[in-house]
């Protein structure tokens, strides 16, 4: 039997940005727990039973009590060792079918020029990158770090046009007799021709923390960029997700190679580390990965078949919209065929539907054309 843990922590304390999760693994199966979800299902269960009264507002609060550097340390070693001996036991069977991967970003917030040149390096394609920063992006990016935890005061939009965008430091005072009173304290801008900040307080702290935060991300991708950056070529390799709020991902054996450029591109990011278990054939891996790729081609199926059905009901305007669905069609087919030909994954009338779908598609566009 197998064992083990991992953290899922951000480069900064906020709220909503801590998790993880448990695994035990044994010869004649799995578990999986992730924190979040069990905190929600709790909850649910605690209010329907009227053991609690439910919040005013929804709020969903995970900690992480350790500090970066005892995650690195004594926690680190502990995952590495249990990584070896989980890999030691699914190495063993016949093919290799592909790879379970997950990963922890750990100080992995990097400028636009380091990330795009590890990206290269990686032989990784561009365009999977993110955006790059924007001015407005950064600047509201670093007001909602600052604002995270304040008590008595608060930070509101006073304006946001085409020429600047700025909010109000609002302090609030609760009297005894119920009365709210609020003081503007000051206020900071950002002027979207200059790129520059302004303010009438120069030295008021909360001033001063978003000018720092500024400065810091305006050129800076934080480790939500990163993450959506690994999710989309992820699913760029075919990847299927095994836990819908777990980030735990199955990446077929014929995409092994991208996926250990992605490992060493992510690996080169802070301390972050993109773990690979290989899986290779048996009865249990095979059906059990074969079922989670045929829920996920038949729920993109469904998904396809739901959108070319809202489209007979109410065209769009732009035939380029009708054409991007045979992209969609074309990569749909490659994905089943990748699964077919690695798990002998069949979907039901898959290849049918999708014929079905663009005859539908065809007709709408000669009816464009014709109008």
């Amino acid at each position: 039997m197998l064992t083990f843990s991992w953290a899922l922590t951000p480069d900064s304390m906020q709220v909503n940005e801590f998790g993880g999760g448990a695994a035990v693994i044994t010869a004649t199966g799995s578990k999986f727990i992730d924190v979040q979800d069990w905190a929600e299902e709790t909850a649910e269960k605690l209010q329907s039973a009227a053991e609690v009264a439910p919040p005013a507002f929804p709020l969903r609060l995970t900690l992480m009590t350790t500090t970066t550097n005892r995650a690195l340390g004594r926690t680190g070693t502990t995952m590495n060792a249990a990584m070896k001996n989980l890999t030691a036991v699914l190495a063993k069977g016949g093919a290799h079918l592909g790879d379970i991967t997950f990963w922890m970003l750990v100080e992995a917030s990097i400028d636009r020029q380091s990330l795009e040149s590890k990206w290269k390096a990686a032989q990784l394609p561009m365009e999977l990158l993110p955006e790059p920063p924007t001015g407005v992006k950064s600047f509201k990016l670093a007001v909602k770090e600052t604002q995270t935890g304040l008590t008595d005061r608060l930070i509101r939009v006073a304006v946001d046009d085409e020429a600047s965008v700025v909010f109000a430091i609002v302090h609030e005072a609760r009297h005894a007799d119920g009365t709210l009173v609020y003081t503007q304290e000051a206020k900071v801008g950002l002027d979207l021709l200059s790129g520059t900040t302004n303010t009438d307080a120069p030295t008021h702290d909360l001033v001063t923390t978003i000018q720092t935060r500024f400065a810091a991300l305006k050129d800076t991708h934080t480790a939500d960029d990163v993450r959506r950056t690994i999710t989309k070529t992820l699913q760029s390799f075919s990847a299927v997700l095994l836990r819908d709020s777990g980030a735990i991902w199955y990446v077929p054996a014929p995409n092994a190679e991208k996926l250990r450029r992605l490992q060493g591109c992510i690996e080169s990011i802070g301390h972050s580390k993109l773990y690979l278990l290989p899986v290779h054939d048996g009865p249990d891996a095979s059906r059990t990965l074969g079922d989670a790729a045929t829920k996920s081609l038949e729920a993109d199926l469904a998904e396809l078949k739901a959108e070319v059905e809202s489209f007979l009901a109410s065209p769009p305007e732009r035939a380029s919209t009708l054409v991007r669905r045979f992209d969609a069609f074309d990569a749909l087919r490659g994905r089943a065929q990748l699964y077919r030909d690695v798990l002998n994954v069949q979907v039901k009338d898959l290849d049918s539907t999708l014929t079905q779908l663009g005859a539908s598609i065809e007709t709408l566009l000669k009816s464009k054309q014709a109008t």
